[in-house]
């Protein structure tokens, strides 16, 4: 099970995060219907922060967190099995030397080339142009690089459809803890809507999970 809880307005980030992340576990864990792990053992004193810095619940078999905001949303994915999100406002910015430097060939063909050839796919929402397309591969790298703990930077396969990462499916082939697939999903507008978030822009979202199905979205309050 995976579910995406979203915070719209005045939020806390960083270690000041920890007991609402706290809170969140032990909600996840009523809502999976888990009673392996005693949730009142659940305090802000067991989320800690892994040698990568990704928040975690240090209690043995407890789920997954990966954390993102941008402006006025903060989100938290929590999941039986590791995960990684990333949410961003898209500013009207494109940032040539991030580009050039961390993209790869293929995700830079995809930005250049309007989204056309071999690098097409149903995640992809071009309408913004070069822009969107920057932020297509930004999300996507960075929910990536949550889940394996090498950030953004990491060096991946082309992100793009087309490329390893084809109908939302990724194949983790050279990590040295795993080589099972995980699932891209890409976070739509819609399925913000559908819980009553309303996003102030347009954006760009993505979610890795080691399921094929889409997360839950729940608001908080």
């Amino acid at each position: 099970m995976d579910v995406i809880f979203v915070k719209q307005g005045e939020y806390v980030r960083g270690d000041e995060a920890f007991p609402v992340l706290a809170g969140l576990v032990k909600e996840f864990l009523e809502l999976s219907g888990r009673h392996d792990i005693d949730v009142s053992a659940v305090t802000q004193d067991v989320i800690r922060r892994t040698p990568e810095g990704r928040p975690c619940c240090c209690i043995s078999g407890a789920p997954d967190i990966s954390v993102t905001h941008s402006d006025d949303l903060w989100m938290c994915l929590v999941s039986d099995e590791r995960c990684g999100l990333d949410f961003q406002y898209m500013r009207e910015q494109y940032i040539p030397g991030v580009v050039e430097r961390f993209y790869t060939g293929g995700e830079r063909e995809y930005i250049e080339g309007g989204g056309t050839g071999q690098f097409t796919g149903s995640f992809l929402r071009t309408e913004e142009g070069r822009v969107g397309r920057f932020f297509d591969v930004w999300v996507r790298r960075e929910a990536l690089g949550k889940y394996d703990g090498h950030g953004f930077f990491g060096n991946y396969p082309d992100s793009a459809p087309g490329g390893i990462l084809a109908d939302s499916v990724y194949f983790i082939r050279e990590n040295t803890v795993e080589s099972r697939q995980v699932y891209m999903h890409e976070i739509t507008p819609d399925m913000l809507k559908s819980a009553g978030i309303k996003p102030e822009a347009g954006f760009r979202a993505a979610a890795v999970t080691r399921s094929d199905e889409l997360p839950l979205i729940k608001a908080l309050h």
